[in-house]
């Protein structure tokens, strides 16, 4: 009975070490192919982090897909440009996030995506301004990039009465911030 106690354990750790053995061959095989995937991969392995809601991850792999795709198709580097700064915005990373969507307006000002991409920038940098009684920079960014948006508004129809909104809070935060260091 003891020398069967004794295989049984042995089987076991043996059982756990090929475990332990095929896991670790899997991480390494997972970090050695991102490098080495084809975009279709990359694609079908970020839709999977993506099924999964692994944004983190998911973001990884939208990246490289980026610097795979053919740089004649404006259409699916547009795609995975919107896709990245989406992935971003969801994770809470509005510095990333905004930058992308800036940068998209910039390059891509006749897009279909404009719009969105600059309500999006928009957004990122209302949801990173401070208190009235902090460093009021980046609400002045925010009214700034509202003032651009709605000098558009005769396109820019979808969000223009959230941007609107949006600007007359940034005034609102502003003026708080003149009259704390006016009473300060």
């Amino acid at each position: 009975q003891e020398q069967t106690k004794q295989k049984f354990a042995n089987n076991n750790l043996s059982m756990k070490k090929k475990k332990s053995n095929r896991r670790q061959k899997r991480k390494t095989e997972q970090a050695k192919t991102l490098s080495l995937m084809s975009f279709e991969e990359l694609k079908k392995a970020r839709d999977l982090f993506l099924a999964k809601n692994d944004k983190e991850a998911a973001i990884k792999f939208t990246q490289k897909m980026l610097t795979m795709a053919p740089a004649n198709n404006i259409q699916l580097i547009s795609e995975i440009t919107i896709e990245l700064a989406d992935l971003y915005f969801d994770l809470g990373k509005l510095k990333k996030a905004e930058l992308i969507y800036s940068e998209y307006a910039r390059l891509y000002p006749g897009s279909k995506a404009i719009e969105y991409m600059s309500y999006k920038a928009i957004l990122c940098s209302f949801y990173r301004t401070l208190k009235s009684e902090n460093d009021q920079t980046k609400t002045n960014e925010t009214i700034l990039l509202t003032n651009a948006f709605i000098n558009r508004k005769d396109i820019f129809k979808q969000y223009i009465n959230e941007v609107e909104t949006i600007r007359v809070s940034c005034f609102k935060k502003a003026i708080e911030s003149d009259v704390n260091i006016f009473n300060f």
